[in-house]
């Protein structure tokens, strides 16, 4: 029995494992997209911060911005507010990259580098959210409803035509402003609060020399722009191909071809660059690397120590080479005032003077009240030359706002306990016996391009860095340092000597190849030791376009992004904003909570292509209680095609609600379907024309919520063809139809809110009627200068001119002439199989109709009249929009054909809308044929 309960419990037990690790199973993939975002935003900060030092997988950078771009461009599920997750995003990319880059802060300040890299990470942060802004509008809608399921099932999933990522050009100009926009904020982080520009994204291809020659003409910018264009690329090509693959049709592929040429060029370039060399000298120079530990650098009582270090490697390198022009010692190489300090100067003195070399030092020179980071430079005769540093490192030579954002100064602590004084003067070094003329550069001065071209501009030959990095102790530090001082080396065509306390101590020409390091046995770069090499001094140095003009490219890349910027906020501030896109800011107080149906169809869309079922879905709850959906005419999906194809009501399979057909059993919403309502919602989009039936469906939904005292709210939109224009008689009311209920205009120039207006004034005066306004609308707009997509609002409209033509051609539909139905052009397409297209086509441009040309053709309808017949007749073209006039052409087109074909053409006869008596071109004409055709 015992054996019996254990079994039982060990099988439990086992039952429990087993359901624990499901649920787990199942959290994590629920849990999975939310993170999915976050975690690629980390592997991007992580994949750039590799391609640098120490670990210098270079090949990295040039997809590190893959998965953050991807991210934001393509973002799946919409968030509430994009341009807050866009930032967001970013900033924890930023983190990521800055606190694994620059992880060698800590040998100096843990706090000071946890805090640093919040600030850095904003320049990540507002990349992120200019791509966000950057993003285009989503190219479909889906939709929740058994109609999408079911065509889901019953045919492939096809690329949509108006994709922007199947456009080389669409994908070529995103990369163009995304790379701008990067090499911006770079500049911008290389000055702003004095600047710490270090590794940008163009420095990690510090050692792949050919690429970075365009540096001569660009700086590191352009170097940066070619990484970040081709992330962008790469990006946008992987989505491409993914939409290609669904839809199984592959295009070629120019904007990645275009970049991988460029980049082949660029390549080619640095090559050739190289192969020319100016006419040069060479001067030979030791380089002393001391490697005075940091406890003792500024220390007294290690001043002899320090003495002998320096006086035993000099001779090291003076005895290991003859015909030493220049020798160099690291910055602060002495731990007193070299010029203020007596023994100091004698001993520094004494160097120069006895082995008869130039001798440049980094030092410490003092001021009454000031003190200086500066170097120097004695020779064997005549007085030193002294520059003082221009360029002070923040939180390393002084605490930015140290009196009045103490905090700073608190993070630092004891590490800067005073603040240096910064120079003024961009001070060039000139040797002795006319061997050159040298720009000496102090710590981190030689990462920064604008200041290190001011001395060439000013006449020198070579740079000099002296550099401390004994600060950050055997850390990368010294390694980013190096990666960055590269570029400058390129950007101005000049060799570089540099002599560091720790490392790296080394020789860098003028193509930015390191020549020579100093190492130990070991290949160490940290140890003591003297460097002899050569540089190659040009005999007739010139100017490179960057040390002409500087960040030129960078401040471009400033402009076009700012002015992308500022013409997205334009037309963001003039743009028309629909009542759905600011629902929740429009939504009226006292309707909060109300029992809610929405009269909706496949055109109510915000101006993101997202459909309002899902709006109103959204805010279910907390605005309202969505109790049930309705559709016009064509149904809630737009699936019926023709007239009086009437479609069934059903339940809607997300949201558990029904969905009722206005277009069916009944076209007025009944009592009972009504019942639970508070308050019904209208959002149908018109196209202008009184014979366009979903003005009618709100008309006899506003006498129905009127007799059963509902409440009506309208969503505004725009009349497609503008607001101006007015054309056509006036409904005769012997002859109202469900085309027309109400005396207005053929093409009657009012929106949809406007007519609910006029309604609820001549008819429903007891309605409680709700328009919620459009914002930026003006009357004179036609709907492709609104800026929202065009979505069909049923299935014959498939386009504004559609729609522009529609007032004047949908009077064919009371004729025996194909309309273009079953034609991808209905509407603008028209004939029959007895009409001659070239004798029609003359008649009707000899009419000289205004804004009109009519092109002869031939075509087979797929349905609707002359189904699979071959019919002669014509497209109509609007050649002026504003001379045009729908309804004029369409009788003038009726009577040419009339005319012409007398012994074919016919009136088509009832039933038509619901209309069983009158002839279907009376019902549209809103009166007798008579008044506009002979008998």
């Amino acid at each position: 029995m015992r054996t019996t309960s254990r079994m039982r419990l060990i099988h439990i037990a086992a039952v429990s494992r087993r359901n624990i690790g499901d649920v787990v199973a199942v959290e994590v993939k629920r849990r999975l997209p939310r993170l999915w975002p976050w975690l690629t935003a980390i592997i991007s900060g992580l994949l750039a911060a590799a391609a640098f030092p120490p670990f210098d997988q270079t090949w990295l950078i040039w997809l590190a911005l893959v998965p953050l771009c991807g991210t934001i461009l393509f973002p799946g599920e919409d968030a509430k507010r994009p341009w807050l997750r866009d930032l967001v995003l970013g900033y924890v990319a930023g983190l990521a990259f800055f606190w694994m880059c620059f992880f060698w802060i800590t040998t100096v300040s843990a706090l000071g580098w946890f805090v640093l890299q919040f600030y850095l990470g904003l320049y990540f942060a507002v990349w992120a959210w200019f791509c966000g802004l950057m993003r285009p509008r989503a190219h479909k809608i889906i939709a929740r409803d058994k109609w999408s399921e079911m065509l889901a099932r019953a045919r492939p999933e096809t690329t949509p035509a108006g994709s922007p990522w199947l456009s080389s050009g669409h994908n070529l100009f995103l990369a163009l402003c995304l790379a701008a926009a990067w090499v911006g904020l770079e500049w911008v982080r290389g000055w702003l609060i004095t600047g710490f520009g270090w590794n940008g994204l163009g420095v990690a291809l510090h050692r792949t020399w050919p690429l970075i020659q365009i540096a001569e003409f660009t700086g590191v910018a352009g170097v940066t722009f070619l990484v970040a264009f081709c992330n962008v690329i790469l990006t946008t090509t992987a989505r491409r191909i993914w939409e290609e693959t669904r839809a199984r049709a592959m295009r070629p592929h120019f904007d990645l071809t275009l970049t991988l040429v460029g980049l082949v060029a660029v390549f080619t370039w640095g090559l050739m660059a190289v192969q020319t060399r100016a006419p040069s000298q060479p001067l030979h120079v030791a380089l002393v690397q001391a490697s005075v530990p940091r406890a003792e650098k500024f220390d007294l009582r290690y001043k002899q120590t320090i003495f002998d270090k320096f006086n035993r490697l000099s001779k090291v390198a003076l005895a290991s080479a003859s015909g030493i022009d220049l020798m160099v010692w690291p910055e602060s190489s002495m731990p007193a005032p070299v010029l203020a300090d007596q023994e100091t100067l004698d001993f520094v003195s004494q160097i120069a003077i006895s082995n008869r070399v130039d001798l440049l030092l980094g030092a410490i020179d003092e001021e009454p009240n000031q003190v200086y980071n500066a170097a120097l430079l004695f020779r064997p005769e005549g007085n030193p030359q002294l520059y003082r540093k221009v360029h002070l490192v923040p939180f390393g030579e002084y605490v930015p706002f140290r009196h009045s954002f103490p905090l700073f100064a608190a993070i630092v602590g004891d590490q800067v306990p005073e603040d240096f004084d910064v120079g003024n003067e961009f001070t060039v070094f000139h040797l002795s016996n006319n061997h050159g003329k040298v720009a000496p550069l102090i710590c981190f001065e030689d990462t920064i391009g604008e200041l290190t071209r001011q001395f060439v501009l000013r006449g020198a030959d070579f740079f000099a860095n002296v550099t401390n990095d004994g600060w950050f102790l055997r850390s990368s530090g010294s390694r980013q340092h190096l990666a960055n001082a590269i570029f400058r080396c390129v950007e101005n065509r000049r060799p570089m000597v540099r002599a560091a306390n720790t490392g790296v101590t080394c020789f860098v020409n003028e193509f930015g190849r390191v020549t020579q390091v100093l190492r130990d046995d070991q290949g160490s770069i940290f140890e003591e030791g003297s460097l002899i090499g050569e540089i190659n001094i040009a005999t007739a140095p010139s100017r490179t376009f960057y040390a002409q003009h500087g960040e030129l490219f960078a401040k471009a890349c400033v402009a076009l992004s700012l002015a992308i910027f500022f013409a997205k906020l334009l037309r963001a501030r003039f743009a028309l904003l629909l009542p759905v896109d600011q629902l929740l800011e429009l939504w009226p107080d006292e309707f909060r909570g109300v029992r809610l149906g929405a009269l909706l169809h496949p055109a109510s869309v915000n101006s993101k292509l997202e459909h309002s079922a899902r709006i109103l879905e959204r805010e279910n709850g907390r605005l309202f209680h969505l109790r049930a959906l309705f559709g016009p005419q064509h149904g809630y999906c737009g699936e019926t095609q023709d007239n009086m194809v009437e479609w069934r009501s059903y339940e809607h399979p997300q949201l558990r609600i029904p969905v009722y057909s206005l277009y069916g059993e009944h076209r007025e919403p009944t009592r009972e379907i009504l019942h639970d309502l508070d308050l019904l919602l209208i959002d149908l989009q018109d196209v202008g024309a009184r014979y366009y039936t979903f003005v009618w469906t709100m008309y006899l939904a506003m006498r129905a919520c009127e007799r059963e005292k509902i409440s009506v709210v309208i969503l505004d939109r725009p009349n497609p063809i503008n607001g101006v224009e007015i054309e056509g008689p006036k409904l005769n009311p012997e002859y109202r139809s469900f085309v027309g209920m109400h005396p207005i205009p053929i093409r009657h120039g009012k929106t949809i809110g406007e007519l609910a207006v006029q309604f609820r004034n001549e008819c429903f005066p007891t309605c409680a009627l709700t328009v919620l306004p459009m914002k930026n609308w003006d009357r004179a707009m036609w709907f492709d200068q609104t800026g929202l997509p065009w979505v069909m609002p049923s299935p014959n409209m498939p386009t504004l001119t559609t729609a522009t033509v529609y007032p004047g051609m949908c009077l064919l539909e009371g004729t025996n002439v194909s309309e273009g139905r079953g034609t991808t052009r209905p509407f603008e397409i028209f004939g029959a199989p007895w009409i001659d297209p070239e004798k029609l086509c003359r008649e009707l441009n000899g009419l000289k109709l205004p804004g009109t040309h009519f092109r002869e053709m031939f075509f087979q309808p797929t349905f609707h009249k002359f189904s699979g017949q071959l019919c002669g007749g014509a497209q109509l073209h609007v050649t002026n929009r504003n001379a045009f006039r729908p309804f004029e052409m369409g009788v003038e087109v009726i009577r040419c054909i009339r005319r012409i074909y007398a012994n074919h053409f016919r009136w088509k006869s009832p039933p038509y809308e619901y209309e069983y008596k009158k002839l279907p071109i009376e019902v549209l004409l809103g009166g007798p044929v008579t008044d506009f055709f002979s008998e």
